[in-house]
């Protein structure tokens, strides 16, 4: 943007597509698990707010006294097309277009319009924000091995926080599974954990609120790394491993007889790290998601990368 702004300054020229530059932003907080800073610039919520007098004076009067460049310019929308329960599907689905989503399909957009419009009815009316975290979410994705199907919480003071969660695997069979933890969300995580049976540490947690209000859309960032150890682990034995070199590693013949426990524990490297994001009312429910997400990324990495995940090198994401 530096070499955008100052031509005069830059004589270079660049195929960089700067009206992405926000889209690319947000795809790249989703897959790391990384939230951007609100005072980042260019792609900061705050890097086009002014709040202060002087400068909605200033920008009153000339944008350019404090914005060197434009919010589009980098793919920032400042439409503000109010959206409400009784907008319908088109309506939904050009916002979703302007805002650099692309077109969808029938089931997609379908999907999306029953959660804005259940949404609508709490905020009555619909901000951009809101619908790119609805869009952006990974509470449904195509591929899940695992979604969500129902949840129940008991807690409150000087009770044990006890959950009951019900999974439907992809294909239509259900698991449930209750557990007690922490709090109602580390007891819904436990739950969680009893019926998916893939051991994994809980590595990163984060809420945070999307819009402002109380009705504002709560967003959670989960990550997860496999387990080092523990009960329940997948059987991995006929799985290749991954990097490493000879001096440190253990043959195939080596790990099929160990069932790959031991190679996992020798594994002292960097493990992969699998994110989840996912945007609801309810933080619980969020959470829920949010975690079920990050487990189906870590599902898919076994079944479709062949190796021993933790080994040396990691796998992929």
């Amino acid at each position: 943007m530096a070499i955008a702004t100052r031509p005069l300054a830059f004589p270079v020229a660049t195929r960089v597509v700067t009206t992405q530059i926000a889209r690319a932003s947000r795809l790249v907080a989703k897959l790391t698990g990384c939230s951007v800073q609100p005072n980042k610039a260019i792609v900061g919520a705050n890097a086009f707010a002014h709040e202060s007098g002087i400068h909605q004076d200033g920008m009153l009067k000339n944008a350019s006294t404090y914005e060197i460049m434009t919010p589009e310019s980098v793919g920032v929308s400042k439409t503000s097309l109010v959206l409400g329960k009784h907008s319908g599907r088109a309506a939904f689905a050009a916002r979703i277009r302007e805002l650099g989503f692309g077109a969808l399909d029938a089931a997609t957009l379908d999907a999306l319009t029953v959660k804005l419009k259940a949404l609508a009815d709490v905020r009555k009316v619909i901000t951009d924000a809101d619908i790119e975290s609805v869009v952006t979410s990974d509470a449904s994705a195509p591929d899940a091995e695992w979604e969500l199907a129902a949840v129940h919480v008991f807690t409150g003071t000087s009770a044990t926080p006890t959950a009951t969660v019900t999974l439907r695997r992809r294909g239509g069979d259900e698991a449930t599974a209750a557990a007690t933890g922490t709090g109602p969300i580390d007891a819904v995580y436990n739950a969680i954990k009893a019926v998916v049976g893939r051991p994994n540490d809980l590595t990163g947690f984060s809420v945070r609120s999307v819009t402002d209000g109380q009705t504002a859309l709560g967003e959670v960032t989960i990550k997860v790394t496999p387990a080092e150890a523990g009960g329940g682990r997948r059987d991995v034995r006929g799985l290749a491993r991954v990097g490493g070199d000879a001096a440190d590693g253990l043959t195939q013949q080596e790990l099929e007889e160990l069932g790959g426990t031991a190679a996992e524990e020798r594994g002292a490297g960097a493990k992969p790290s699998f994110s989840g994001m996912a945007t609801d009312k309810d933080i619980l429910m969020g959470a829920a998601h949010a975690y079920l997400a990050a487990l189906n990324r870590l599902l898919h990495a076994d079944a479709t990368s062949r190796t021993v995940v933790g080994a040396r090198a990691g796998g992929g994401v």
